[in-house]
């Protein structure tokens, strides 16, 4: 009863207090020097915390970084893989995006220790190696889509659609990657963590940071609040046996958050 009480408090407070347009005075220089970096950081965070609860999901730390320059990388292949010219650029943006997806391929079949997951019971550890499977076949069509391009583009076959298809791909692999992530991490915390990757971290990586989207950051900065806010206190504020270590960095988050509401508000 209590828990709930407290949720409802949460909740309340926060629909209560949102900020509003008027609330908000952040200009282009403001929000590229100050909000965005802090923005990389918390992303970077997300994945340190994930890692430090469940460090049995180490051997896939690699795939964070991986999808990270594909991203930044679609965009370039939107940019250069587009033109009705075959040029240099773009060959070397899929060189360098299949390099990314090679390396990471001997990481790829690693098996993870369910057995050793305390927090983790049979059916959840059924649904986490189908998201593995997923995620496995999500990977691999990556690989052979990139190739099949790159190749396609290098013989001057007009393949304009099937590039737009690859940059939906690398976006979907990464949903698929961090599904299978979630699936397989501490069921005590899903639903936060699912929140959110869902409503902080997903917006943030494929849309607001590689697009500079300063608008849809202001228009989603109640939701990014919310869901920061909840993780830290469910994180730090309740009795979960969690390391001094994984609680200081749910605490360096919050304070960044902070840091960005106090350049976002109007002063």
């Amino acid at each position: 009863m209590r828990k709930l009480l407290s949720l409802f408090f949460i909740f309340t407070s926060f629909n209560s207090f949102g900020y509003k347009s008027e609330d908000i005075a952040l200009t282009d220089y403001e929000f590229n020097r100050y909000v965005k970096p802090q923005l990389i950081s918390i992303s970077q965070d997300y994945q340190s915390l994930i890692l430090q609860i469940n460090p049995e999901l180490s051997d896939y730390k690699g795939f964070f970084n991986a999808y990270r320059d594909l991203i930044m990388l679609s965009l370039k292949i939107e940019k250069y893989c587009l033109k009705k010219d075959v040029n240099l650029d773009c060959q070397q943006v899929l060189e360098a995006a299949i390099k990314i997806v090679r390396k990471s391929f001997p990481a790829l079949g690693k098996k993870i220790p369910f057995s050793k997951k305390t927090f983790l019971d049979e059916s959840s550890i059924i649904i986490a190696q189908q998201a593995h499977i997923d995620f496995f076949k999500s990977f691999t069509a990556l690989e052979t889509n990139l190739n099949n391009n790159y190749y396609l583009y290098l013989s001057r076959t007009e393949i304009n659609a099937r590039m737009i298809e690859l940059i939906k791909s690398i976006k979907i692999s990464y949903v698929t990657f961090s599904d299978f992530i979630l699936k397989s991490s501490d069921q005590r915390f899903f639903k936060e963590f699912k929140a959110f990757w869902t409503d902080f971290i997903k917006p943030t990586r494929l849309y607001i940071i590689p697009h500079n989207d300063q608008s849809l950051f202001i228009q989603k900065i109640n939701d990014l609040n919310l869901r920061l806010n909840f993780l830290n206190v469910v994180l730090t504020k309740r009795n979960h046996p969690i390391s001094k270590q994984t609680k200081t960095l749910v605490t360096i988050m919050h304070n960044r958050w902070n840091n960005i509401l106090k350049v976002t508000l109007r002063r």
